[in-house]
């Protein structure tokens, strides 16, 4: 599993066989005059809040232990040995500096996270022993758990901005939109995920920023919800020769087959002149669900994985029957910011094997693999260790894909509504038109 991918995973905390919509009223609320500060970012000051916050419980021993011991593992497996044109010897000794003399231990934590951040990679990151605790808690309970069903990206001032609001879930029933960004959580400004999470039925007051810049509150009562959000197809009201799939994860064993079964049901209903593959709420998941969705599109070598020695290995089709018919259908791919890891792979690979056109935002950059490594006091590492290339030698990360046609940051809509997909409409018919 990417990291990432567990992130974001962790905030779209519901799914759905049906399209995600947007609620059609908000509860009528006062308009809240707060302004959001500039606030650090939410994902550089961990994902969780570190029991005993605010006290100083680890001794210099130990502090000099852990960071020495994260510096040390970071230089030996990190995939890019000069870490972006960085010096990561300068900067992780400046930050061991400010590192042991914090005076509590989640400031100890922070400096070594802000250590981290500075090369700018979402596969690479250190957890506090706590938070190390709870990343094992969750991988083994991943099926479910509390929240209120939307996915969070972050807000160009380092709050957290609502990317999809899950149908039949707390948010979508609060009348929370996507689009929104949540700038308090129970009147406490830069909020971070674990502020959002929590057990089911207990209630949280959002104070949610409009795309306008007025400001709202809202309370949403949590529930325990699906964490794998299932695909949806369907053929638009527009063209009915043209399908729509919504694939929101690669995470769960599975969810390659079944955004397949969905499509193979479509083709078994008449002939398709379009597909339009909505990625934009997918955060990525498994390699191997990735192989398998991109196998009934395209044959041969989707490229390969190089390691920090420069060691490769092939990402090959497997045999899939849909593949006959797929490789043949004009494709549109709609991505987000929150386009991520396998998501991004998926659509660099069907672009350059299929010509497939892209619209939406560029994607969230987060490409390759990681592993987690043992550190002192339980804490742990993740440390990217491979990148992607695409058979021509292009590696995909460099700085996100970029769409062939870029559109606005909009809310995800039931597709029959969706100007995106109303857009990608639209490319298809010129692209069928010029064959």
């Amino acid at each position: 599993m990417l990291r990432r991918t567990l992130v974001l995973l962790s905030l779209a905390l519901a799914a759905s066989t049906t399209f995600a919509t947007q609620s059609a009223q908000a509860p009528s609320t006062a308009p809240v005059t707060t302004t959001a500060p500039t606030c650090p970012d939410p994902y550089a000051v961990g994902t969780t809040a570190d029991a005993n916050a605010n006290a100083r419980t680890l001794t210099q021993e130990q502090r000099v232990n852990l960071f020495d011991a994260f510096v040390s593992t970071a230089q030996k497996y990190y995939i890019d040995p000069k870490f972006g044109g960085k010096d990561w010897t300068k900067l992780s000794a400046d930050a061991r500096v400010k590192a042991l003399a914090a005076t509590t231990d989640a400031a100890f934590y922070n400096e070594i996270r802000s250590l981290v951040s500075i090369i700018d990679d979402a596969h690479f990151y250190f957890l506090s022993p706590q938070e190390a605790r709870e990343d094992d808690e969750g991988l083994q309970n991943r099926n479910t758990y509390g929240g209120i069903g939307v996915q969070i990206g972050k807000s160009e001032d380092n709050n957290l901005l609502i990317s999809f609001v899950m149908p039949g879930t707390p948010a979508e029933k609060s009348g929370v939109r996507a689009g929104e960004v949540i700038v308090a959580v129970d009147g406490k400004a830069c909020p971070t995920v674990p502020q959002v999470r929590g057990e089911a039925g207990t209630t949280v007051t959002l104070t949610l920023r409009s795309p306008s810049g007025s400001t709202r509150q809202v309370q949403v009562v949590r529930a325990s919800v699906n964490s794998n959000p299932a695909p949806a197809a369907t053929r638009l009201k527009s063209d009915e020769g043209v399908v729509y799939l919504q694939l929101n994860t690669f995470s769960y064993q599975g969810s390659a087959n079944d955004a397949l079964t969905l499509l193979r049901s479509e083709l078994a209903k008449g002939p398709v002149k379009g597909l339009v593959l909505d990625l934009r709420a997918n955060s990525g998941g498994l390699i191997s669900e990735g192989q398998r969705f991109l196998s009934a599109f395209a044959n041969g070598v989707f490229g390969e994985w190089r390691d920090r020695a420069g060691r490769s290995q092939p990402y090959l089709a497997l045999t899939n029957p849909l593949r006959t018919t797929l490789s043949q259908v004009p494709l549109v791919i709609l991505t987000s910011n929150n386009t991520a890891s396998m998501a991004e792979i998926t659509t660099a690979v069907l672009r350059y094997r299929l010509d497939a056109k892209v619209l939406g935002q560029r994607t969230y950059n987060i490409i390759g693999t990681t592993l987690g490594f043992p550190l002192p006091l339980g804490a742990r590492a993740y440390i990217t260790q491979t990148d992607f290339y695409l058979p021509n030698g292009v590696r995909v990360g460099e700085k996100g894909i970029d769409p062939d046609v870029d559109l606005p940051v909009s809310a995800i809509m039931s597709p029959n509504e969706d100007p995106v997909v109303t857009e990608a409409l639209k490319v298809l018919s010129s692209v069928r038109g010029a064959k």
